[in-house]
């Protein structure tokens, strides 16, 4: 208990309680044994405090659609640090619960641990690209569910926890948990009146999305479409079976298996938003010779065709090419660097943690999704990337090798950008291949030919340890299968089953031999920096 307490913020809001965080974490030793028993009292009772029921909400804009839009607007609920520990120690329990009996299906990567947004985005992108290996066409649609966390029926909830194991017990605590909760919302200094909760999980506390996980996990069984979900973002996806089947036969068969997710929706009282439900059309042909349409109709909505959509943080366009969303990277940076531009004056330790908190972050999100990117991107990030060394540090790298870089930026704790793209590479590979609960559908595709049953020639003086797999084009090297096999064969296949911490220290200590090998084996990582403009993006 006093370790799942010290994970809560001392900064954190005090909730409806009103007793600071702080106050709380500095007293820890001497609350944790009447905490213990309340926590305890609680379990045995299956009751929990009002106190802990209530909640503020705040309004949260998600940056998207017109500002005085209400449904523009997230609520998140404010609860008290006390209740935060409770719901996380439920929550581990009921999440080890769910992954040790693997109840969870696997295309669902949210809040769950091994699974992520790049997790995700890489199953999609990778089978996308495998897809125009093969010269298909894949259809996917984009799925957006109104207010998805604020109508959960909290009896169809525990409905299904009872048929997924839990005992009557267990049942009673979490029913008392939905019972009479009710919240506030403040907006700015205003508060509204307390109103009582009839639908929803709660956003914004620890145990609401684990929740809503388990509420929407049964969709993906019944449905016969390729699915991944990341809570309440829900993307299907097929592909053509053949070169000759053609889209519209495609788009019949598609629209057809949506059947059980308007049924499920139904039963659920689960409502889709179709205004911001989009359909996307991805393939190698040539798109004149396709006929797209700009809708496609499911029962009487008409769901728009569009060439790219933002998927979990990253725009993805039809064609696969990332640049709008390489644009969008640089233009972010450089609101930040913005921010500064009139605070020059500022110490260098100043604008090294500006940079290390607000503008990497920005870079090492989903990094790991760069080897999908063609030359020109990767030669655009690098450029962003060091036009901001050069802006905030006046460290000109325009005529320096990669290993000059790495050499200089070493003293600040940084990383030259290739060399940040290995290490974040590398560590991804590491987790993929030795945690056992890493996703299933990553983990088969990094393929040991010890694994495999093949014979092989007894004439060859050495074998590679991963197998390569076959492609047809330049499109089946930007798959998960190949790229990753190909990294982890050239780059730290001697050292992978290391344990994480000592594989982590070896690959930093030899960062520059592995940036040179991983620059040989993938030629369009080979940005030249003479060619670097400090520019805006």
């Amino acid at each position: 208990m006093i370790k799942t307490f010290g994970k809560v913020s001392s900064s954190s809001s005090p909730g409806f309680s009103g007793i600071p965080s702080k106050i709380l974490i500095n007293s820890l030793n001497e609350l944790a044994p009447t905490l213990v028993n309340l926590f305890n009292h609680c379990i045995e009772t299956s009751t929990i405090p009002a106190e802990w029921k209530f909640s503020i909400v705040l309004p949260l804009y998600k940056n998207k659609g017109k500002i005085d839009d209400c449904n523009n607007y997230r609520g998140i609920s404010l609860l008290s640090p006390i209740a935060k520990v409770f719901e996380t120690i439920l929550a581990d329990q009921v999440g080890d619960y769910f992954e040790s009996n693997k109840l969870f299906h696997p295309c669902q990567h949210g809040f769950r641990k091994n699974y992520s947004c790049e997790t995700a985005l890489h199953e999609i992108i990778s089978e996308l690209n495998n897809a125009k290996d093969k010269r298909l066409i894949a259809l996917l649609l984009f799925i957006d569910f109104r207010k998805a966390f604020d109508t959960v029926d909290a009896k169809l909830l525990l409905n299904k926890l009872f048929h997924y194991g839990f005992d009557n017990l267990a049942i009673k605590l979490l029913s008392d948990y939905f019972s009479n909760r009710a919240q506030v919302v403040r907006f700015n200094e205003a508060m509204s009146e307390l109103r009582d909760i009839i639908l929803g999980v709660p956003q914004g506390s620890v145990f609401g999305p684990l929740l809503f996980l388990v509420f929407i996990n049964d969709l993906a069984f019944i449905i016969e479409l390729a699915c991944k979900l990341f809570a309440d973002d829900t993307t299907l996806y097929a592909t053509t079976t053949k070169l000759t089947e053609s889209l519209d036969t495609l788009i019949i068969d598609f629209v057809r298996k949506l059947n059980p997710l308007i049924e499920w929706c139904s039963m659920n009282r689960m409502d889709i938003n179709w205004s911001k439900t989009f359909f996307m059309i991805v393939t190698a042909k040539h798109k004149n010779k396709l006929n797209i349409p700009t809708t496609i109709k499911i029962g009487t909505n008409d769901v728009s065709v569009t060439d790219e959509f933002k998927l979990l943080g990253v725009l993805i366009d039809n064609k696969l090419t990332f640049k709008q969303h390489v644009v969008n990277i640089c233009k972010n940076v450089n609101r930040k660097l913005f921010s500064i531009k009139r605070l020059a004056y500022l110490p260098f330790s100043v604008r090294l943690q500006f940079f290390k908190t607000f503008i990497l972050p920005i870079f090492d999100y989903c990094l790991s999704l760069v080897c999908y990117f063609t030359k020109t991107q990767i030669q655009r990030l690098a450029n962003c990337y060091n036009a901001c060394l050069f802006k905030l540090f006046r460290f000109d790298f325009s005529h320096k090798e990669l290993d000059e870089i790495n050499n200089f930026l070493e003293e600040y704790k940084l990383f030259g950008f290739q060399h940040r793209i290995v290490l974040r590479l590398s560590l991804f590979s590491h987790k993929i291949i030795n945690i056992p609960s890493a996703p299933l559908k990553l983990k088969e595709q990094i393929l040991f030919n010890s694994n495999r049953n093949i014979q092989y020639n007894l004439r060859q003086t050495s074998k590679p340890t991963l197998y390569m797999p076959k492609i047809n084009n330049h499109y089946g090297e930007l798959t998960f299968k190949y790229f990753f096999n190909k990294f982890v064969e050239k780059i730290c296949i001697k050292n992978i089953n290391m344990p994480f911490i000592d594989f982590r220290r070896h690959t930093i200590n030899n960062l520059k031999t592995f940036c040179t090998n991983f620059i040989e084996a993938f030629e369009k990582f080979d940005t030249s920096y003479k060619k670097i403009c400090f520019i805006n993006f």
